[in-house]
């Protein structure tokens, strides 16, 4: 007989129906789990009402015990001191709130868990004793079957109960009886409800509304029934039924990550184990490490905390990943994936996917497919994949590859690089320095900005907006600007690079190029191997850099740097200035063309000069020798070498010589040469040394126009403001040598022996102007800075340092590192000068080169290397890593003065089998003594190199070798 079949109302009175009066009766909660199999199992003759979430519990219960009912079971979920049965729970303080009938004779029993519990539950069956005359009997447990961990059994009582329980059928019936427990908090209404279990296995049904069930620990069934439910299975094997609404599974209480395969639960672990689900929208992993595995239909899943994986399944999917580095991979699907905070790494995957990059360092990679994605905060790689896919950087400096397809990239805010790959692609930067980049093209391109319609490979049918600089590809490329002033970075291959009319800045990379800068203000740069540098109308900067160049200023007042290599530069029209640049300490041989203007030669070392073959061209031409260190436009410091032999020179049309800097001058100059200077030697002073090569000189200088001198002989003249030194150089009378000096000097003021020429004292006011021509500045000409783009060394992000070399100290600027190392912030490269450099607060990276050097971190996890030589390195604060190069073939000692616990030390140089080591316990400079390794590199006998680490002792210290590539080294670390 089902429950429906004998309920009785307490209207009835002592009768059913006109049955006999009432023996037993049950009183249940209507919304028990299963209710109709609970009470199948009931003795014949006990009699049911059921009480619903919203009818009047205790009126129920009062109306059942004025019919004076033998036995009157109440059968609800419980806990301490209550029984939670209709609209409100029954407990000690509802008691006197009520009035209750004599009920003397009658045996109350609770059926619901822990309602006999402790203080609360004696205060309970007491005060319902003294309501109602009754004998009352709770249990202070769980109840339900034993199988459950439950029993029916009733173990606290005001008296003597001797009636057994009314579900006599369930005890010991196994799978065949009721397997649930009265232990659920709160009860099921139509409305929004909150039901928690305990650790045994339960049946909670939240029915309408938008439920919370907490399961905790056991087997449980959460069945969330009507409306948007939110399910806790806790620990235990848990079958989750969402029934209708927007339905979630949280682990969020866990105690440990794990495992939730949905496809496949026989995978899952921890909370997740043995779980099903039906009916089932969303999952929330815990605040720990999971992985969250989806089936064939759709997921929601949200990671949580944690660094979690989330691999979605065929349909489509929606991934959160939470707190914590997160791994998500969208599978099959359109997919929408979004990232919260931290670094996180999503996978789109097939289908047309949205995707969200959040806060944090992350990486977005579409897969096939339309994608969709946003990199939101901070500095983000992207990758569109297949497809036609939509790319927007948002903040923060973004890497974003569009791959296949038609793409649209747009940077936002930040400096962005961004790379279309194949297909059409609409690129637009935003605010920032943007740049486009073709470098992972497999063939060349021409990528036209004048005439879109010509370009051709990747670059066919892109399109621009915002952006600053384009990059070809690693082979020929040809690269043609607009009106607009570009930026060109041909990287490899042989490229042709031209201009427009704007103020262009072309890079050439690596390969022969060419590159024409058109109208504007152009900026050129050479690079490596041998290039063509056209700078064509416009007040232009050319440079060489590495392989033998050909510089071709064009029209305007240019500036032309040869760098590394035999280069040729021609000035063109204009009044151009020269400058060797860059270059191994090997004398320079470049041919340098002046061509129409007064165009100027700086030098300042030995090098510079060379046998350089300088032909000034139309024009008034100067050779401007600096005794103090030069930079030149490129900030490359040329170190002065005041001692200068020009005589190696091929001087051709360079009307005059000019001395500047604060060193006095000793130049060396053929007779010849001397002669050529028909526009006089400006800047000479008391101190200034001049020898003519091939000259025997004696005597005293005297006055006169020279017309009557012989062998040996010297004379001075002042005319119109301007010295002529004669000299005389055969048994010949008359000059054969004339020095002309701006100013008027004194025969007095020139001593001369052998071959030199000894100037003193200061020159006197001329009394008539200078003739001809106004001489040059003292400082190098400069060009208009180009408008729209700036030039790589002003431009671009960098932090500022100090270097000292050779007493001068100068602010040089380290700018952003674009290398393989993660977490490095700023680059500086030094050269073969004994350097002292000290770097930034931030994450440096230092190379010092050649020379010996000392090199100081400051803040920051730096990478100091010291190059070859002799190296002093500090460290500073943060975590830091050395190097040292003992390749070099000359004997270097360096010093380490702070390797902290658990950083490296690396020599390059070590050869595993055949080098050999030393250690000294104290060894190294006065006041920076330590543990000192001392190492044959070649296995001869010879020490080559030692390193010293200041502080440490030779136990403290652990090596390792390796190598990379042909090179190998031996690493040192502090343990």
């Amino acid at each position: 007989m089902s429950a429906k079949e004998a309920i009785w109302h307490p209207n009835d009175h002592n009768k059913i129906h006109g049955e006999s009066p009432l023996t037993e009766v049950i009183i249940a909660d209507a919304g028990l789990e299963d209710l109709d199999g609970l009470l199948s199992h009931r003795r014949p003759g006990v009699q049911v009402t059921l009480v619903s979430a919203t009818d009047d519990g205790h009126a129920v219960l009062a109306a059942a015990l004025a019919a004076r009912p033998s036995v009157l079971h109440l059968v609800a979920h419980g806990e301490p001191g209550r029984v939670l049965i209709g609209s409100s729970p029954l407990d000690a303080r509802s008691l006197l709130d009520r009035s209750w009938p004599d009920a003397r004779g009658t045996e109350i029993h609770i059926h619901a868990c822990h309602a006999g519990a402790g203080e609360a539950g004696r205060l309970l069956l007491d005060r319902l004793t003294a309501a109602t005359g009754a004998t009352v009997a709770a249990s202070s447990g769980p109840v339900g079957p034993a199988e459950r961990g439950a029993s029916w059994k009733l173990d606290v009582h005001t008296a003597p109960v001797f009636t057994p329980s009314p579900f006599a059928g369930v005890e010991g019936a196994g799978a065949r009886g009721w397997a649930h427990e009265l232990a659920v908090t709160g009860t099921p209404t139509d409305g929004n409800d909150t039901l928690t279990s305990d650790d045994a296995a339960d049946n909670i049904n939240g029915g309408a509304g938008n439920d919370i069930l907490i399961g905790n620990g056991g087997n449980d069934t959460l069945i969330g029934g009507i409306g948007h439910d939110t399910m806790d299975g806790g620990a235990g094997a848990d079958v989750f039924d969402g029934g209708d609404g927007f339905d979630v599974v949280t682990y969020e209480n866990a105690t440990a990550g794990m495992v939730i395969d949905i496809g496949n639960p026989a995978n899952s672990t921890g909370d997740a184990a043995g779980d099903t689900f039906t009916g089932i929208e969303r999952w929330i992993g815990s605040n720990f490490a999971d992985t969250m595995v989806a089936g064939n239909d759709p997921v929601w899943f949200w990671g949580h905390a944690g660094d979690d994986v989330e691999i979605g399944g065929a349909g489509n999917d929606t991934m959160e990943s939470g707190d914590g580095n997160d791994t998500v991979y969208g599978g099959a699907g359109d997919d929408q994936i979004y990232s919260r905070a931290d670094n996180d790494v999503l996978y789109g995957e097939d289908g047309n996917d949205l995707i969200y990059g959040g806060w944090g360092n992350d990486m977005l990679d579409g897969g096939a497919g339309n994608d969709t994605l946003f990199g939101e905060g901070d500095a983000d790689t992207m990758y569109g994949g297949a497809g036609d896919d939509s790319m927007d950087g948002g903040q923060g400096n973004d890497l974003m590859y569009g791959g296949d397809g038609n793409d649209t990239l747009i940077g936002g805010i930040g400096h962005d690089t961004m790379e279309g790959g194949a297909g059409a692609d609409v690129f637009d930067g935003g605010d920032g320095f943007d740049e486009v980049t073709y470098a992972n093209s497999t063939a060349g391109i021409i990528l036209d900005l004048r005439n879109p319609a010509n370009s051709t490979g990747d670059a066919a049918g892109d399109s621009f907006t915002n952006i600053e600089r384009w990059i070809g590809s690693e082979f020929d490329d040809q690269l043609i600007g607009n009106d607009n002033g570009v930026w060109f970075w041909g990287h490899g291959g042989n490229d042709l690079e031209i201009g427009g009319a704007g103020n262009d800045t072309m890079e050439s990379g690596i390969g022969n190029d060419t590159i024409y800068g058109g109208g504007g203000d152009d900026r050129a740069f050479g690079r490596a191997d041998d290039d063509m540098l056209y700078g064509e109308a416009g007040n232009d900067l050319l440079a060489g850099g590495g392989g033998n160049d050909m510089l071709d200023g064009g029209t305007g007042n240019d500036t032309l740097i040869g760098d590394w290599g035999v280069d040729t530069m021609i000035g063109g029209d204009g009044d151009d200035v020269f400058y060797s640049g860059a270059h191994d300490p090997l004398p320079e041989a470049d041919i340098i063309q002046g061509g129409a203007g007064n165009d100027t030669f700086i030098i300042a070392a030995q090098s510079d000069a060379g046998t350089v073959s300088y032909d000034g061209g139309d024009g008034t031409d100067t050779l401007r020798i600096s005794s103090d260190n030069v930079a030149d436009p490129e900030n490359k410091i040329t170190t002065a070498t005041p001692q200068i032999d020009i005589s190696g020179m091929t001087l051709t049309s360079v009307e005059r010589l000019e001395l500047v800097g604060s060193v006095r001058h000793t130049v060396t100059m053929t007779m010849a040469q001397a002669n050529g200077f028909t526009s006089g030697i400006t800047g000479a002073t008391g101190g200034d040394v001049f020898t003519i090569t091939g000259t025997a000189l004696s005597g005293t200088v005297t006055a006169g126009n020279g017309s009557q001198l012989t062998a040996g002989q010297v004379q001075a003249e002042t005319v119109n403001g301007v010295t002529l030194l004669h000299i005389g150089t055969d048994a010949t009378a008359g000059a054969d040598v004339t020095l002309r000096f701006a100013g008027g000097f004194t025969a007095d003021q020139f001593q001369v022996s052998g071959s030199g020429i000894t100037l003193s004292g200061t020159p006197s006011t001329p009394s008539t102007e200078p003739p001809t021509t106004t001489p040059p500045t003292t400082e190098p000409p400069t060009t208009t800075p180009p408008t729209g783009t700036e030039p790589p060394v002003d431009n671009r992000p960098f932090a500022s340092m100090q270097r000292t070399v050779g007493g001068v100290t100068e602010d040089v600027k380290a700018y952003a590192y674009d290398g393989p190392v993660s977490g490095l912030q700023w680059s500086f490269l030094g050269d073969d000068r004994g350097e002292v450099l000290g770097g930034s607060d931030g994450n440096d990276f230092l190379n010092l080169l050649g020379g010996d050097d000392a090199a100081a971190g400051g803040g920051g996890d730096d990478v100091l290397d010291g190059g070859a030589g002799s190296n002093w390195l500090i460290g500073g604060a943060g975590k830091d890593t050395f190097f040292v190069d003992a390749r070099g073939g000359q004997i270097t000692w360096s010093t380490v003065t702070d390797l902290e616990q658990g950083e490296w030390s690396t020599l390059w140089g070590y050869k595993e089998g055949v080098s050999k080591l030393s250690w000294e316990e104290m060894g190294g400079a006065e006041g920076y003594k330590g543990a000192t390794v001392r190492c044959d590199i070649d296995g001869n006998g010879t020490i080559d190199a030692s390193m010293t680490f200041t502080g440490k002792s030779v136990g403290a210290m652990s090596m390792t070798t390796g190598s990379v590539g042909d090179q190998s080294y031996i690493a040192f670390i502090n343990l």
